[in-house]
């Protein structure tokens, strides 16, 4: 993450917050260091944004902290909408809060704030998705950039012990796949989760290696993604 980024997201944590959040609790949703929080922390207040409280104690934006409020077309309001309300109707429980603090931000940042909930867009529920239930551990081991191990079995019914890096969640209409880096077969490989057993996350990270394993996992979808239109289109 880069740290403007990093930066912008830790005034969102802070923003988003009615109470003090500690380094330790920053630290684990931006996926940094307590240490590298108390520094980006001084940082900003150096630079004028006023934020309350310490080290050991907790940080939170002071009461009349204000920004320009947010501006969006009727069209990127409908796909902010729509995108929110599938990510509650997709994802385990944190990602449905997440939806909901983000749906409340957006809409408190609005300058017209009836704008967001006018929109008349729907994404209902279904039934559930098998697997959803380790979408969280997965969620945060993608971020963690964690190796993962778990035992697989698959559709013929065999059951293998993998290692993977995992790259990215999958959603499908009838399934959620985790796909990675799978160290038995040494190429990527895609996993359902309704299909996953034995789930852990190794204190094994895989950072220096991350940019180049994502980089190769999309280029290999869009070429494949490019060979399918090719065969579609022959046929």
């Amino acid at each position: 993450m880069k740290k403007t980024e990093r930066l912008f997201n830790l005034i969102e944590q802070l923003r988003g917050s009615p109470r003090p959040l500690t380094a330790a609790s920053l630290a684990r949703e931006l996926g940094v260091s307590e240490r590298t929080i108390y520094r980006d922390t001084k940082l900003l207040i150096a630079q004028g944004l006023p934020i309350m409280g310490e080290a050991g104690v907790g940080y939170m934006l002071a009461p009349h902290f204000d920004a320009p409020p947010l501006q969006f077309t009727a069209d990127e309001l409908d796909i902010l909408s729509i995108g929110l309300r599938i990510a509650f109707r997709e994802g385990d429980q944190p990602m449905r809060r997440a939806a909901e603090t983000a749906f409340a931000k957006i809409r408190e940042g609005l300058k017209d704030k009836a704008a967001l909930d006018s929109i008349d867009i729907y994404a209902p529920s279904g039934a559930a998705i098998p697997g959803s239930n380790i979408i969280s551990s997965i969620r945060i081991a993608i971020r963690n950039k964690s190796i993962i191990r778990f035992d697989y079995l698959s559709l013929a019914g065999k059951k293998t012990h993998r290692e993977i890096k995992p790259i990215a969640l999958l959603f499908f209409q009838e399934a959620r796949l985790v796909a990675g880096f799978c160290t038995l077969r040494q190429d990527f490989r895609s996993f359902r989760l309704d299909r996953i057993e034995n789930f852990q996350e190794m204190e094994r990270r895989f950072t220096s290696e991350h940019y180049a394993l994502r980089k190769s996992y999309f280029d290999k979808v869009k070429a494949d993604m490019l060979i399918y239109q090719q065969s579609s289109h022959l046929n």
